[in-house]
């Protein structure tokens, strides 16, 4: 009878000096952190239309009429370091940091003075994310324009 060889784990690719595998960043083109600099507007149409086809949205009627008044009014501008919101006629700036990314979804954490809060971003295309908020999804466009 012939021995069979051992099931070893073997893994492709690098490895590190205690022989776990070495996790490679993402190239460029697949990182939604670089996709995310720029100015993203909120999308109305694009969130309603998206609930129709059974995103997630305000379960209550009352809520989902206040909620469609408040969307396509917010503006998020995000450089290398710093998120610029503004809805309406105000506005803040924060530094946030991206903790994680795969090829679609990206998690990032902004900092306000000792505090932190963290928000998951996914990515339909490069050019829109939606954000889950308190229930329901609210869509975003990336805007092509120079600012």
């Amino acid at each position: 009878m012939i021995p069979r060889p051992s099931r070893s784990r073997r893994h492709s690719g690098p490895q590190s000096r205690d022989d776990r595998p070495v996790i490679k960043p993402l190239p460029k083109r697949f990182q939604p952190s670089t996709w995310l600099i720029g100015t993203w507007r909120s999308d109305k149409e694009k969130t309603v239309r998206r609930w129709n086809r059974g995103a997630p949205s305000p379960s209550d009627s009352g809520r989902r009429e206040f909620i469609e008044d408040g969307l396509g009014k917010t503006i998020n501008r995000y450089t290398g370091k710093r998120w610029h919101h503004t809805y309406e006629d105000s506005g803040f700036c924060l530094p946030y940091r991206v903790i994680w990314q795969n090829g679609l979804s990206l998690f990032i954490v902004y900092t306000k003075g000792r505090s932190e809060s963290g928000e998951l971003i996914h990515f339909v295309s490069k050019s829109t994310f939606y954000l889950l908020r308190g229930g329901y999804a609210e869509f975003f466009t990336k805007d092509d324009e120079p600012q």
